[in-house]
């Protein structure tokens, strides 16, 4: 977090005053997420990786201003989530989990501050998702796999905050999301269901970039 500050922060220091977002305006939209997260456990000086998380998510979007503070728009995003547990315990001897999504998101987006240089935002999405989940286990160097498919619903509001680099040309960040999500995951035979709510702070970063058509 502290480092996607400093970041802009140093950003607009070195850029100089570019048209802030009007009614009208089309943005064409990019977005990329990056993250990796392992847990570790130490018993009597002895330190042991637990599983690692990797997440990739790339999505392209659209947006309209209807007015100088008020959008619509929507992104389509494609996702994978891995983890991999190479001290599981019990008879295995390593654990891959890796789940790939297509995510369709209409979503509106209010302006609090639109300025020439930066502007902050708040953006309230729903999300709609589809893909299959890949389990496998390795004992002794044989594989065994496990495919279901899986799908999600989402609903949550993301702050976020938008840097104008040029007329034309800007980058995004945004911060946590605060909402509703379910997941679904179905193998011909059993269905499993979950579901989370409340503020989420992702070890992910999410950059994007927009270019303004209009």
């Amino acid at each position: 977090m502290k480092k996607i500050v400093l970041l802009l922060t140093t950003i607009l220091m070195g850029i100089g005053a570019f048209a802030q977002f009007q009614a009208g305006n089309i943005l064409v939209n990019g977005t990329l997420v990056f993250g990796s997260n392992q847990s570790k456990s130490i018993n009597g000086g002895t330190t042991t990786d637990g599983p690692k998380t990797t997440t990739f998510e790339i999505g392209p979007g659209l947006e309209y201003f209807f007015t100088d503070k008020i959008s619509f728009g929507a992104e389509i995003d494609f996702s994978t989530e891995k983890t991999v547990d190479k001290n599981p315990g019990g008879p295995y001897d390593e654990t891959r989990d890796k789940t790939t999504l297509t995510t369709i998101s209409p979503f509106a987006a209010m302006y609090f501050i639109n300025e020439e240089k930066f502007a902050l935002f708040c953006k309230l999405g729903v999300g709609f998702g589809f893909g299959k989940n890949v389990y496998e286990t390795i004992t002794g160097g044989t594989t065994v796999s496990n495919e279901n498919k899986v799908s999600s619903f989402e609903i949550g509001l993301k702050p976020g905050v938008v840097v104008h680099l040029s007329e034309k040309f800007g980058m995004t960040a945004t911060i946590g999301e605060l909402g509703y999500r379910s997941n679904k995951s179905d193998n011909g035979n059993t269905v499993n269901k979950n579901s989370s709510y409340g503020l989420q702070i992702s070890p992910a970063l999410g950059f994007g970039i927009f270019f303004k058509l209009k």
